[in-house]
């Protein structure tokens, strides 16, 4: 049943939490057009259940009705020793299990290390470029009500003018981030995609079986966090 509350953790052999699901569907979960794919639910039907995890991390948080032009699934994990914690009613049970490598592959395990180095990275400055951009949403949105509040107010002339002066910048530092006016793929050709895109297409070129990363990929995330360095500091 539903309201067992089952939840099912997933974490590398040193502990570190990977991605956690659960069998409640989340009360708010907006689905909009190159946002997250929706949760995965965790069946809970009398008798035995079975659910395939699909060796992805956390799904990366979107912007609300904001296409991007990438995917928002968490990255896919290689080779090696993971736990899986299965919890209900404050009773948990807990395996460890392995990932076992293609037997055809030639990739080492210090070149599988590598990737999923660089995969956590893109992750993080993904995750980090739209919780700003949310964030800056949320200030824009308090500075849009407090001036329907005090446009009568002769008084408020300058603090009103001064929202003004900050909305436009909040607005030019998104538009240097994200491009707000894709609204399906195709729109990529007239509005190429900025920070967050061109992470996740770095990414989605990294994300291989194969785990071979070529210098280029390297030096393209150096050049991209180098960037992305610069626009942190624009919102100061």
């Amino acid at each position: 049943m539903d309201s067992l509350g089952l939840t099912l953790e997933i974490f590398t052999s040193e502990g570190k939490l990977l991605r956690k699901l659960s069998s409640i569907k989340p009360k708010k979960s907006e689905s909009y057009p190159g946002g997250p794919p929706p949760p995965s639910i965790l069946p809970t039907q009398s008798g035995m259940n079975r659910f395939a995890w699909d060796m992805r991390t956390e799904t990366l948080p979107g912007i609300p009705n904001v296409f991007v032009q990438g995917d928002l699934r968490g990255y896919k994990v290689g080779p090696g020793l993971y736990k899986a914690k299965l919890s209900a009613n404050g009773v948990s049970s807990e395996i460890s299990f392995h990932i076992k490598m293609d037997p055809a592959s030639t990739t080492t395990k210090e070149e599988w290390i590598a990737q999923r180095l660089i995969l956590e990275k893109i992750d993080s400055d993904v995750k980090e470029v739209h919780q700003m951009v949310n964030k800056m949403r949320l200030v824009k949105k308090q500075i849009l009500l407090q001036e329907e509040l005090l446009q009568d107010n002769p008084n408020a002339r300058d603090l009103l003018e001064n929202g003004k002066s900050i909305l436009k910048k909040i607005e030019d530092w998104e538009n240097q981030v994200i491009e707000s006016r894709q609204k399906n793929f195709q729109d990529v050709i007239n509005w190429p995609s900025k920070m967050n895109g061109e992470l996740l297409d770095l990414k989605s070129r990294i994300d291989t079986n194969g785990a071979k990363l070529t210098n280029g990929a390297k030096q393209r995330l150096t050049d991209l966090n180098t960037q992305w360095k610069l626009d942190k500091s624009n919102v100061d």
